[in-house]
């Protein structure tokens, strides 16, 4: 098990070949520095569970899902084999149509 932890403008993200990389941002306004694991590690995983919880990452899911907005890091997770799963709390479900949400309990963009 392993956590994936790109910033929003992590130059990193393209790199496809890397299995653990540095990254570093700003987290509530100080300066972070991470160590990831890379897509090469994600995509060739079993299962892979994205967390979302909050209001502040309502915007980032509705673009996901509904805007399908390929620059964000989330979105170049792309499985070989494997599943992808969301776990979202209401809050950072709440841009999604409740239409959506009612068809499957199990969902992906």
């Amino acid at each position: 098990m392993g956590t994936l932890g790109f910033f929003p403008v992590s130059k990193e993200i393209s790199d496809a070949r890397s299995l653990v990389l540095p990254t570093e941002g700003t987290y509530d306004e100080r300066p972070s520095k991470r160590i990831t694991l890379g897509l090469r590690v994600l995509n060739q995983s079993r299962n892979v569970i994205v967390l979302g919880t909050g209001v502040s990452k309502a915007d980032i899911v509705k673009k996901v899902f509904l805007d399908e907005d390929s620059e964000l890091p989330v979105s170049k997770i792309s499985l070989e084999k494997g599943r992808l799963v969301w776990l979202l709390d209401k809050d950072a479900a709440r841009c999604l149509p409740y239409k959506f949400l009612s068809q499957s309990s199990y969902w992906s963009p």
